[in-house]
């Protein structure tokens, strides 16, 4: 079961500025404009009434996740980006923190969206082991005192290779760069 309440979660944190929406990983990758478009307008602009009804039907829909989970059902990670307001990479972290607000520990959130994902697509990734494909990064903190320390990237390996993030951003940021300055406007 891929529960995908990224949404109703991101929702429960309506009527204010959720941290998420300032973080660098964010804004290095996604232009102001567009985060204050899709994300930080439209939560801000919920009513209380909005946000109590968020909260109750994540709570409903988590329970439920959890007691599939109980029964034997896997849960595994999945999310809707790609589309307009559901940003490709970065909206993975945040699956992972919703799976955790509705009852899940961050080490089973981290399973979920790597061993058990990869099993259930049949990929080769999702484990660091022989014969897999050594996909994974190196956090600067602990994501099991926080599930939000997934986003505190320090390297990436793909195929047991890092990953040049700092000259591939440059790169991104030169050829965007007159984009990003007009979405900015």
């Amino acid at each position: 079961m891929t529960p995908a309440l990224i949404t109703a979660w991101m929702n429960t944190q309506g009527g204010g500025r959720p941290a998420w929406l300032d973080d660098p990983l964010l804004r290095a990758t996604y232009s102001p404009r567009d985060i204050e478009a899709h994300w930080g307008d439209p939560l801000r602009k919920m009513t209380p009434e909005a946000v109590a009804r968020a909260r109750r039907n994540f709570e409903h829909d988590g329970r439920n996740a959890m007691m599939l989970r109980a029964a034997g059902m896997r849960i595994v990670s999945g999310t809707d980006t790609g589309q307009t307001r559901f940003w490709i990479g970065y909206f993975n972290h945040l699956d992972l923190e919703s799976m955790v607000a509705f009852g899940m520990t961050p080490n089973e959130a981290i399973v979920a969206a790597t061993r058990d994902a990869a099993a259930v697509a049949h990929v080769n990734t999702g484990l660091v082991a022989a014969g897999r494909s050594a996909d994974f990064i190196v956090l600067d903190a602990s994501p099991l005192d926080s599930i939000a320390n997934t986003r505190r990237i320090d390297k990436v390996f793909l195929r047991g290779r890092q990953v040049p993030r700092t000259l591939l951003a440059a790169k991104w940021q030169a050829q965007f760069r007159p984009q990003l300055a007009q979405r900015q406007d």
